[in-house]
């Protein structure tokens, strides 16, 4: 039997008992599996859950600040592509990012909501999980800013309703955003005849 001071280095949650082998004992450092090696006594450093939360040096200095980092550069793009469509030019003047904060605001938050469906949900299930990474893309009138975002799932998924539940929070949460903003969106709208609206340029 593993001694007592041992399980912290496991995860609590996902209701997986390691292997009672001496050979086999070590949690993994990226999937919190059991890899071989003898085990590690002790307890994690303070403010860790995981051994894979466990990280120093640049590449874990780059995976705390890369989630922020990216959020502003995408953030930014669809101000540009929002302030575009408005009629501005950004580029030129800087000033004219106000004309898209409607468009860029409304679709951060969508994505956002989106991935803190995903992110929370996998927290409920004990599933170690990064931050949303959002994607800066092109603007108007080659994109609209961004490629979207995405998390990364750090240990394995120990049971089928945790996949099922993680996979369609997002979805699910982005839409009831999606819907209030098309309710806005609509009810602000103004309502012209078809023919003026043919003679728009």
């Amino acid at each position: 039997m593993m001694e007592e001071e041992n399980k912290p280095l496991y995860r609590q949650g996902l209701n997986f008992t390691p292997p009672q082998r001496e050979d086999i004992g070590v949690a993994s450092p990226d999937r919190n599996w059991p890899v071989a090696g003898p085990p590690v006594a002790g307890p994690l450093p303070e403010g860790a859950d995981s051994l894979h939360e466990v990280e120093t040096g640049f590449r874990a200095s780059v995976r705390r600040v890369a989630p922020f980092v990216l959020f502003f550069l995408t953030c930014i793009t669809t101000l540009m592509s929002g302030s575009y469509q408005e009629g501005g030019n950004p580029i030129q003047n800087p000033a004219d990012l106000v004309w898209g904060i409607p468009f860029a605001f409304t679709l951060m938050l969508i994505l956002f909501v989106h991935e803190m469906g995903h992110y929370l949900t996998s927290k409920k299930y004990g599933v170690e999980t990064s931050l949303p990474y959002f994607i800066p893309g092109p603007w108007f009138p080659y994109g609209i800013g961004t490629f979207g975002a995405f998390i990364r799932m750090r240990s394995p998924l120990m049971k089928k309703q945790a996949l099922l539940d993680i996979g369609a929070a997002g979805p699910f949460a982005g839409f009831v955003i999606a819907i209030i903003a098309v309710g806005i969106g609509v009810s602000s709208s103004e309502i012209i005849p078809v023919e003026a609206a043919g003679s728009l340029q």
